[in-house]
């Protein structure tokens, strides 16, 4: 959707992938899912989506929208890529009741504004400064 440039329609799913972010836990507890396939780690899953959702496709949306410097682009959204990689890898990214410790890897929402916003590139890599 975003190689298309159909970018208003990608950020609408990431907001609804945000929605279902917040319940998705609260669903498989209640469908016993651990105790239907063991085999499977729920909370592994779940953060492997919450990069891609949270950190790569923003990323791949600022770059292919233009929303970064030409020419420096690839490198820019190395760093949240890296970053966010880094910081969800952590064995104590989360507190005993499941919360992030450290800055939240919300690119979803730089990306959002900076869409919205029709930031310009360099505006967008002083967005992106900030939010590090």
């Amino acid at each position: 959707m975003v190689a298309e440039g159909r970018y208003r329609e990608a950020l609408a799913l990431m907001g609804l992938a945000l929605l279902l972010d917040a319940t998705d836990g609260t669903f498989a507890r209640a469908a016993r899912v651990k105790e239907i396939v063991p085999g499977v780690d729920g909370a592994r899953l779940d953060d492997i989506v919450d990069y891609l959702n949270y950190v790569f496709v923003p990323c791949f949306l600022l770059l292919w929208a233009d929303l970064l410097p030409a020419g420096h682009g690839w490198w820019i959204v190395c760093l949240p890529l890296l970053a966010s990689a880094y910081g969800f890898s952590q064995a104590n990214a989360k507190t005993p009741d499941h919360y992030f410790l450290g800055f939240p890897s919300y690119w979803n929402v730089v990306a959002f504004y900076c869409f919205v916003l029709e930031s310009d590139p360099g505006s967008t890599v002083c967005w992106s400064s900030c939010c590090r």
